[in-house]
């Protein structure tokens, strides 16, 4: 039955013909429209299941004319939008026909009749994307971050912040992306998507150093961040002469951070737990969710800043040449760091205490905290400072290289 009708809409026009056919969602493995379905308030046997049973449906109809809709949000009619030579083979651009295009956007229906019932309604025309010669949100952002980071790797470091779009587009272009305001636009994205996350008091992290094996280190000041005075070497998010903590939520993650590809013969690798004295503030860029389904309606946005950041985190964890370039290749993520600790606040104003982002090594969970040698130590008599992270003792553990 459900073959039948699905042949007799195929020349319909979106949305009309087809309200009697009902859909329930175990025939959609999409996860927005099964929503939509759910939500429905209609009870009746679908049409396209084999077993005849009354469920939630929705009308074929309604859920065709959902699909238009959020299409219609980011594609339109190719004839809008791009060049047609017919010698040159039809349009100049990536043109798609119905079913081409519910593939695209990755429509999940296992029933080929529903699938081809629904695609074949949006056939009248080729689609393709909205405002076709211009980049996506998100292609603007990863190429804006790209812009930026080859900026401050080559041409200003200290004063980028004053630097407009580096291709010389006006304000109004639909792909302006000023260099000097890109980390206030990242950061803002990661606001906007709650990435900001609180660390509790008590939370853990593994930190650990390479040593011979004739040392024993035992103390918190042998594992806590390096004093000032040797804090002389770049890492990723902190310059040389900066001292910050870093740590992994795992011993093999912190070993294999820390320890050399080539170990010195000898050598051994210790390693302890400190845990989080009081309640802060990160920025987590591992935990980043996946995009809204493209068939809920007005999520592009979201989708968008979504995808960014999750391109965006991938860059900031690339493995990167130990060699003598290093100083330089990790100049944007520099950047981006002191940024986040100065500039970044919570929405009470708080400021953040650190990053959590992935292993270039292994892709597992690491953090870096803005905190000092001193912030990791008890205090001495009459210290004005305040002890943010101490050793657990009874952690350590130990293994050669």
């Amino acid at each position: 039955m459900g073959h039948a009708k699905a042949l007799m809409i195929d020349s319909m026009k979106p949305g009309f013909g087809c309200g009697n056919i009902m859909v329930c969602a175990d025939c959609i493995q999409e996860d927005a429209l099964q929503k939509l379905i759910l939500e429905s308030s209609m009870v009746a046997r679908c049409d396209y299941c084999e077993i005849p049973k009354d469920k939630p449906v929705m009308s074929l109809q309604a859920i065709i004319e959902h699909i238009d809709s959020c299409i219609h949000e980011e594609y339109t009619d190719a004839a809008d939008e791009l060049p047609f030579e017919s010698r040159e083979g039809g349009f100049q651009g990536n043109a798609m026909d119905g079913p081409d295009l519910l593939y695209e956007l990755e429509l999940n229906i296992e029933n080929n009749d529903l699938f081809f019932a629904i695609a074949n309604e949006f056939n009248d025309n080729q689609w393709c994307r909205r405002n076709y010669f211009s980049l996506t949100e998100s292609q603007k952002l990863i190429y804006g971050w790209e812009r930026f980071a080859k900026t401050v790797k080559e041409k200003r470091r200290f004063t980028f912040w004053s630097l407009a779009d580096e291709d010389n587009l006006p304000e109004f272009h639909p792909d302006y992306m000023p260099i000097g305001q890109m980390l206030s636009i990242i950061s803002e994205h990661t606001r906007r998507q709650g990435l900001i996350k609180i660390v509790k008091k008590g939370t853990r992290l593994w930190r650990g150093r390479v040593h011979a094996k004739c040392d024993s280190l035992v103390n918190d000041h042998e594992f806590a961040s390096p004093p000032q005075q040797f804090a002389t070497q770049p890492n990723r998010m902190s310059p040389a002469g900066i001292s910050m903590f870093y740590g992994a939520e795992d011993f093999g993650t912190a070993k294999i951070e820390t320890a050399p590809n080539s170990p010195s013969p000898g050598s051994c690798f210790s390693a302890v737990q400190f845990e989080s004295c009081d309640d802060f503030y990160i920025l987590d860029l591992v935990d980043i969710p996946f995009g809204p389904s493209f068939f809920q309606a007005g999520s592009g946005n979201a989708r968008h800043s979504l995808t960014f950041l999750r391109t965006f985190s991938s860059n900031l964890s690339k493995p990167i040449e130990q060699d003598h370039k290093i100083h330089i290749e990790y100049v944007p993520t520099q950047a981006f760091t002191e940024y986040v600790r100065f500039n970044l606040k919570t929405d009470d104003e708080m400021h953040l205490s650190g990053i959590r982002y992935r292993s270039s090594r292994n892709g597992r969970p690491c953090v870096v905290l803005f905190m000092d040698h001193e912030a990791c130590l008890i205090p001495a008599d009459g210290s004005p400072s305040k002890q943010a992270i101490k050793m657990v003792r009874g952690s350590l553990r130990k293994c050669e290289l």
